[in-house]
C-alpha cells in the first residue's frame, strides 16, 4: 500500500472533553496538548488545537446568533463608537471585542448599526468632500499644526485624526495633510532609519520591556514606561538597552517630548531657567507637568490604536494593532502569558505597602500647588505663541515665587523628596517582615507563612 502521508487531525470527538478542561479547568493550550497525547494518544500541536476552539467557538457564536437577533442597546452603541473612533478596529476585530465583551450582536447587525451612527467604511464623493472641509478646518488651527501635527507620519495621523472622529481614507487624509505641510512631509522621508533586527515574544505579557525617558530630567520631568513586547501595547508610562522600548522612545522624541525639549533648552539658555532654582523648578512642574501628562497620554492612545506595518528589514515585528495584538491574542492562534497573584499572596503585601508615602502621581507638595494657585488667580496674560506656550505666565509665576519664598510667608513650598533604592527599597522593605523578595516570584510559597505575617507598621 503507497504511503499518502499523515492523515489529518481530527479533535471533533474530543470537542466536549477539551472545551471543559479549556475554559472549565482553565487548563493551558501546552497542558491540553499532553493530556490529550496521554488520554487519547493523538499527537497534536497547540497550532492545531487553536484552529479547532477558534472553530468551535465560531460554530457556538453562529448557532447563538442564528437564535438571538441583535440586542440594539444604548450601550451596544456607544461601545461601537468607542471601538471604531477610538480604537480604531476593523469590523471583524469590533465583532470579536463586542462578542467578547458579552453583547448580543451579529456581523450584519454591527454593520447595519454601525452605518445608522454615521460610521462609514466608504463614502460618496459628497459626502468625502464634507469630512474634507471638516478636515481643513480642523488643519487650520494654528496651535496644532505648530505643536503636534507636524511630528506625526501618515500612520499615527490617520489614528490621532479618527480619534477625533474624522473618518477618511488614509490617502486622501494624508493627501490633504501634504498640501498644508509639504514640507514636513518630506522631511520625514529624508529622516527614515532602519533599525536593527530584534526577536519576538510568543504571546502577550510574556515579557515586558521598562525603562526611563530622562531627556527632560534636567527640568525636574521623568517619564517611565513598559511595552509588551510580543504587541508593542504599552501598558503603563511608566534601559537597560532593549529594542522594543528604545525604539518607542524614539517615536516619543521624534513627535512631543522633542518640542518640550527644545522649548526649556531655549528658556534655559536665555537665563530663565536655573536647576539650582526653587522657584524656576516649582513653576515648571506646575505649568506645563498636566499639560505634558495629557500629552503622553493622547501619544500613548494613539500608538496602541495605529497599525504597524509589516516591515521587510524587520522580519521579527509583529503587524497589526497593538491594541488587538494585546487584547485579541486568539485571533493569532497565541495567548495572554499573564499569570494571576493569588489572594492569598497579594493581600498581605497590599497591607505591607498601603502606608508606603510615595505617591506615583504627585509632582509637586499639596501646599505647594496651592500657593501657585492662588498667586495667578484673576490674572490676565498676553496670548503667547504655540513655539512659547505659557511663557509670560511662567515667567511671572516664578518671580512671585521668589518673593513669597524671600518673605518667608506660610505655609512654606518645596518640591517632592525623589524616590530612590529600587528594588533594594521593597527588598528592605519586605526584609523587615521576614520576606525574601526572591520567593515571590516562586509557583508555590511553602517558605512564607502568609497567615503569620505581621502586618504592622513600624513606627
Amino acid at each position: 500500500m503507497s504511503s499518502r502521508g499523515r492523515p489529518p487531525i481530527n479533535l471533533d470527538a474530543f470537542r466536549i472533553q477539551i472545551e471543559q478542561w479549556k475554559y472549565h479547568d482553565r487548563m493551558t493550550a501546552d497542558d491540553i496538548v499532553r493530556r490529550i497525547s496521554t488520554e487519547f494518544n493523538i499527537s497534536t500541536s497547540r497550532r492545531v488545537l487553536y484552529r479547532y476552539l477558534q472553530t468551535w467557538q465560531s460554530d457556538q457564536t453562529t448557532s447563538n446568533m442564528t437564535q438571538a437577533r441583535t440586542e440594539d442597546t444604548e450601550a451596544l452603541r456607544n461601545r461601537i463608537k468607542e471601538l471604531f473612533f477610538e480604537n480604531v478596529l476593523k469590523d471583524k476585530n469590533i465583532l470579536f471585542q463586542l462578542q467578547k465583551e458579552g453583547f448580543v450582536v451579529t456581523n450584519r447587525g454591527l454593520i447595519r448599526i454601525r452605518r445608522s451612527l454615521g460610521l462609514l467604511r466608504h463614502q460618496t464623493p459628497e459626502q468625502k468632500e464634507e469630512q474634507l472641509i471638516k478636515l481643513r478646518h480642523f488643519f487650520e488651527n494654528d496651535a496644532l499644526l505648530n505643536t503636534k501635527l507636524q511630528s506625526f507620519g501618515r500612520t499615527y495621523l490617520y489614528t490621532y485624526i479618527r480619534q477625533k472622529q474624522l473618518s477618511l481614507s488614509r490617502q486622501a487624509l494624508y493627501e490633504a495633510f501634504r498640501d498644508f505641510m509639504p514640507t514636513n512631509v518630506t522631511d520625514r522621508w529624508n529622516t527614515m532609519q532602519h533599525r536593527r533586527t530584534g526577536w519576538t515574544a510568543p504571546g502577550p505579557d510574556f515579557i515586558w520591556s521598562i525603562d526611563a525617558y530622562d531627556k527632560l530630567k534636567a527640568w525636574g520631568i521623568e517619564i517611565y514606561a513598559s511595552i509588551d513586547a510580543y504587541s508593542r501595547y504599552i501598558t503603563w508610562l511608566k534601559s537597560t538597552h532593549n529594542e522594543k522600548i528604545e525604539s518607542w522612545w524614539h517615536r516619543l522624541s521624534d513627535g512631543r517630548a522633542r518640542h518640550w525639549r527644545e522649548y526649556f533648552g531655549r528658556i534655559t539658555a536665555n537665563g530663565r531657567f536655573s536647576a539650582d532654582s526653587i522657584p524656576d523648578r516649582i513653576a515648571i512642574l506646575y505649568l506645563f507637568m498636566p499639560i505634558i501628562r495629557t500629552e503622553l497620554s493622547e501619544f500613548v492612545y494613539i500608538w496602541n490604536s495605529h497599525y504597524i506595518r509589516k516591515q521587510r528589514n524587520r522580519p521579527h515585528v509583529l503587524p497589526g494593532q497593538p491594541w488587538v495584538l494585546y487584547h485579541q491574542p486568539e485571533i493569532r492562534e497565541t495567548r495572554s502569558y499573564a499569570r494571576p497573584i493569588p489572594f492569598d499572596r497579594l493581600r498581605p503585601l497590599k497591607e505591607l505597602f498601603k502606608h508606603d508615602n510615595i505617591d506615583l502621581d504627585a509632582y509637586l507638595p499639596q501646599d505647594t500647588i496651592t500657593v501657585c494657585k492662588k498667586i495667578l488667580e484673576g490674572q490676565i496674560f498676553p496670548q503667547d505663541t504655540p513655539e512659547n506656550p505659557k511663557l509670560s505666565i511662567y515667567l511671572y509665576l516664578r518671580a512671585r515665587l521668589e518673593a513669597y519664598i524671600l518673605s518667608g510667608e506660610q505655609p512654606a513650598i518645596g518640591l517632592l523628596e525623589t524616590p530612590i533604592g529600587g528594588i533594594n527599597r521593597v527588598r528592605s522593605h519586605l526584609a523587615a517582615h521576614d520576606i525574601d523578595v526572591q520567593l515571590l516570584n516562586q509557583e508555590t510559597q511553602g517558605d512564607i507563612n502568609w497567615d503569620e505575617i505581621d502586618h504592622r507598621v513600624e513606627s
